[in-house]
């Protein structure tokens, strides 16, 4: 699925007269929206497993998923197994980059928001000095320092304050500091954002000038 899918997705309800649940799920194995009944097993404690099966017929993998069953005959789901995993692959952003913050999407979305922060981190930091580069600058040593050396062009200031920013989560995170899983999320948002700005929208605007011609009046000064 994508980056920014919401990830996990089963809605189940007991069917009494089928001994079964109804489901609606987004599948780990192909990311589709799926419905159907899926058998089911007390696990105790309020706990049922359910053995999903993909409607999609290109797909039709099993899952395995654990749900808690409420006094109204409501649910609540809590994992899908294999866990779900994502795909980051926008246009213009160099592979090694992409690679290393798809594996941070995916330490997220299985729940290690710790090292996901950190690998996060080393995307960003990759692609800060891989733009410095780009631009002849030699880079400093520090991320710090290396944030600032980008001018307002290539990277507007308000995007600088927001790499500062997931910069000071990932450090938290890898010196030992507690990171909140809202911390965790803001800080991969916020990376993906300044992907956006580095290299995405660099890209769209060439394709975009391939196809037409911009008149000279029209060119910002």
């Amino acid at each position: 699925m994508e980056w920014n899918d919401e990830g996990f997705m089963l809605e189940a309800a007991p069917d009494q007269a089928a001994g079964s649940f109804r489901v609606r799920y987004r599948c780990p194995w192909c990311s589709e929206i799926s419905n159907g009944t899926a058998p089911s097993r007390a696990m105790g404690d309020g706990t049922t497993a359910l053995v999903l099966s993909c409607g999609n017929s290109n797909c039709r993998k099993a899952s395995l998923a654990t749900v808690n069953l409420l006094p109204g005959g409501g649910t609540i789901p809590l994992q899908i197994h294999p866990n779900p995993s994502v795909q980051y692959e926008p246009p213009g952003v160099p592979e090694d980059i992409a690679e290393d913050f798809e594996e941070a999407l995916n330490s997220k979305l299985a729940g290690f928001r710790y090292g996901a922060t950190v690998v996060a981190r080393r995307a960003l930091q990759a692609a800060i000095v891989s733009k410095l580069e780009e631009l002849k600058i030699e880079p400093e040593r520090d991320l710090v320092d290396q944030i600032n050396q980008l001018d307002d062009e290539t990277l507007q200031k308000k995007l600088k304050m927001a790499a500062h920013h997931a910069r000071l989560i990932a450090n938290g995170a890898a010196h030992g500091r507690e990171v909140t899983e809202d911390e965790a999320n803001e800080a991969l948002d916020l990376i993906a954002k300044i992907f956006h700005d580095l290299y995405e929208l660099p890209y769209q605007l060439a394709e975009a000038a391939k196809k037409r011609t911009i008149p000279a009046k029209h060119m910002p000064k």
